[in-house]
Order: structure tokens, then sequence, then C-alpha cells
């Protein structure tokens, strides 16, 4: 029966939702039995599987011991591939996105990325996008420099978000990366220069105020 095996699982971030098998078959010595997993698989996972005391025996009735070789094997990768963080170059040219693990556009676990495998789209702000695809890519182990084109001058209230394309990223075992990512959004950097919004002179000609358009200082170091 189930109840004759127990499993014990380590390591990666699944765990099991119950430590007895959830069903069992049999043909001939081979036996399958039920895993009920909580969680996604990383592959890092060791599954083991003992008798339990009591619960196994041969024709001549020698007990199996509840603590065996050749009874453990890792589960299999079933996380997809994520953005785990984003940064914008100073000139608001480029992105740089760091996927959690190596990638490939195809399930297969070959080819290199494309721009085309990538989506932008921006919310706030001023300034828009001229294209939603990135204009160029390249790579640096996990790190993905991605050219960002941008129509109008950024006020720093644009947040600019980077997904994948559907079917467009993979990882080495096929697991496709989600088009609807997270730790993938940047503020665009602001590049609008400080103005005169407003100015007025008194009544005698003695002096004029102005209004500036925002917070200023004496050095490029904003003190």
């Amino acid at each position: 029966e189930a109840s004759d095996f127990t499993f014990t699982i380590s390591g990666g971030a699944a765990s099991l939702s119950s430590a007895t098998p959830t069903s069992i078959s049999s043909s001939g010595n081979v036996y399958t039995l039920g895993i009920g997993i909580s969680g996604t698989p990383t592959g890092a996972e060791t599954l083991t599987v003992n008798p339990v005391d009591n619960g196994i025996y041969d024709a001549l009735g020698n007990e199996s011991i509840t603590n065996q070789s050749n009874n453990s094997a890792n589960l299999k990768d079933k996380a997809p591939p994520t953005i785990s963080g984003v940064s914008l170059a100073s000139d608001n040219s480029a992105i740089y996105l760091t996927m959690s693990e190596a990638v490939f556009n195809t399930n297969s676990g070959s080819g290199s990325l494309e721009s085309s495998d990538f989506s932008f789209s921006i919310s706030g702000g001023t300034a828009t996008l001229s294209s939603s695809t990135p204009t160029s890519i390249s790579k640096n182990s996990n790190v993905y420099t991605l050219g960002l084109s941008i129509s109008g001058t950024p006020d720093g209230a644009e947040t600019l978000v980077v997904n994948p394309v559907d079917d467009g990223i993979f990882d080495v075992v096929g697991n496709e990366s989600t088009t609807n990512q997270s730790n993938n959004s940047a503020k665009l950097n602001d590049k609008v220069a400080p103005g005169i919004s407003t100015a007025s002179i008194d009544a005698s000609n003695n002096y004029i105020d102005i209004t500036l358009s925002e917070g200023i200082y004496s050095d490029i170091n904003s003190s």
C-alpha cells in the first residue's frame, strides 16, 4: 500500500504536501508512487523514499530496513527563469537586466536572446518610447544590456517596464519565462533642465521675483 512507504525532501524551494505517497501501482518489481509537491521545484530538491517500519517483507518474512541506499533522486526543474533586477544607464540609453539563470530563445536550450525577445512599456512623466522593442542587445554572463530609444526629455516620473515576450525566453530544460515579471521596472533619470517659470517686478522697480521650476543648487553635486 502507499502507506508502506515514506518520503522526505531536502534542498531547493519545493516541499512535500504529504510524506506518504498519494498513490501506488506496480508492474513486476517496479512500483510507481505518486508524489504530492507543494511549490515549484527548482531541480535542487532531493527526494528520498524509504519503507516504513513493519511495512515491507519478502516471501520468507525478511523485513525491509527503513534506511535504504539507491533511494533518492532530484526533482525535475520546473521553475521558469525570471528577471532578478534591472538598472538604467545614467543617460537613459540602456537598461541593464539580470536574469536568474542562463537563458535561451528556444525551448531546447539553445539560441542566443535577441532584442525581439523583450518588450518595453512606459507610464507617467512626459517622455515616451520611440520603440517598444529594444534597439540593441548584448550580454555578459546573465546580465543583458538592452538599448532604449526615448522620445522627448524624461522628467524622472516615467516608469520603464521590461518583460519577456510570449515564447521568447527559456531556461536550459525548456521552462518558459512568463510575460509578467517582478523586479523589472525602473524610473528614467531626470534630464529636464531647471528653468524660470514666472517673473514679476515690484511696484518701485527695485527688484524682480523669479520662480524656478524646481529646487536649484550652485554646483553639480546638489549642494
